[in-house]
């Protein structure tokens, strides 16, 4: 996609009206888009040092993405043609780059970034994990796929509340504007508020996604750890965060203990397909050693007995070294994708969402595909009972 032919996207305002629909808690306006454009335009990676070679493969992803997304402002049936080419060339390139960017990263110029060095700097100082996401949906038709483009780091916050309270990690920034709560005391006020009770909790680790040199972040769950004792190795409760796919923090599910579940009302939507009002059951399963975070699990459910039951979401934790930071945009534009193929099966999609779901089938896999011309069948939000209530 050339810069011509990217400003007419955006003087069309089409790329807005499906980053608002596919997420309709995105806080993006026209201004962030092109910003964040800009910056990618004239500092790809500004990791490295290699600004040619990274520049090069750029414009091979550019090309070949050309033959795919691009086609949108050229007519959904030229787009649908070219789509046949497209997703093959984006897997190979996808490879190439993935190899190229390990290459390079160890050949960094003395003059980059500051906060980049710091984040390289960082390196072993924090316990990083790879998270593997299941999305089953049963509902209206069955769609079913896993992805595994997330990444995590545990930090310990302080005791008080500090709004401008960071941590630099190898991931990025983890800062409190990401977050709900980022602190001990918050923790323990969380807890007391919903359990009535106060606990005694002298530290508290987080397990969250971090904010790529600044910048973006992509982390649909995270995780508060409360310790008895400041030194014990082993949590007595927990508290779940869920966020945004433009990482912006959004409800707290806390659990009385780490035996314990969750049983709540969602309090947001993460899909034009989700309602605040619809119920989340499940919660956080422990290592043997009861240490490291194994999975988080979630029915989704528009009743709160789990009647019209239609989602089950997983998320499971490996520690992992130190290696490539995968960048927090690309699971974005893939949820984007893929919520516009979940559109098509709906019935809600429109002709530009039609055209990037059919992107979505050939780009990523998928367990179950879902189908592409269906009926809604009450999930296409909240149920008419709940619309008045929000």
């Amino acid at each position: 996609m050339d810069k011509d032919q990217l400003e007419a996207l955006l003087d069309s305002d089409a790329l807005i009206d499906i980053v608002q629909r596919t997420l309709p808690d995105a806080r993006v306006t026209r201004e962030d888009i092109e910003a964040r454009i800009a910056k990618f335009e004239d500092d790809p990676d500004p990791r490295l040092s290699k600004r040619d070679e990274l520049r090069e493969l750029l414009e091979g992803r550019q090309k070949a993405r050309s033959q795919g997304l691009n086609t949108v402002a050229q007519g959904a049936s030229r787009a649908r043609a070219k789509l046949d080419q497209g997703p093959e060339q984006l897997r190979k390139f996808g490879a190439k780059l993935d190899a190229k960017l390990g290459d390079l990263a160890a050949d960094r110029a003395a003059g980059e970034d500051p906060l980049v060095a710091r984040q390289r700097e960082a390196k072993g100082r924090h316990t990083l994990y790879a998270l593997t996401a299941r999305h089953h949906r049963v509902e209206p038709y069955e769609a079913d796929w896993v992805g595994n483009d997330c990444q995590s780091v545990r930090v310990t916050v302080p005791q008080s509340a500090d709004p401008d309270a960071s941590f630099i990690t190898y991931l990025g920034v983890v800062k409190a504007s990401d977050h709900l709560v980022f602190s001990v005391d918050g923790v323990v006020q969380c807890y007391a508020e919903a359990f009535g009770s106060t606990p005694t909790v002298g530290r508290v680790d987080l397990i969250t996604g971090a904010r790529h040199l600044d910048l973006d972040r992509f982390s649909p769950i995270s995780i508060f750890l409360a310790f008895t004792n400041a030194d014990d190795e082993v949590p007595s409760f927990y508290i779940l965060e869920a966020g945004s796919a433009q990482g912006n923090p959004e409800a707290l599910y806390p659990a009385p203990d780490m035996a314990s579940g969750v049983h709540t009302q969602a309090d947001f939507s993460f899909t034009p397909f989700a309602c605040a009002a619809n119920w989340y059951t499940g919660g956080l399963t422990m290592d043997d050693g009861g240490t490291e975070p194994r999975a988080i699990v979630n029915s989704v459910a528009q009743e709160k007995d789990g009647k019209r039951h239609y989602l089950t979401l997983s998320v499971d934790y490996e520690v992992i070294d130190p290696g490539v930071v995968k960048w927090p945009v690309f699971a974005q534009a893939e949820a984007v994708l893929r919520v516009c193929a979940l559109s098509q099966g709906m019935g809600v999609a429109s002709e530009i969402e039609s055209l990037l779901g059919d992107c979505a089938r050939e780009v990523y896999r998928w367990e179950v595909e879902p189908p592409r011309t269906g009926e809604a069948d009450g999930y296409d939000g909240c149920p008419p009972s709940d619309e008045s209530s929000g």
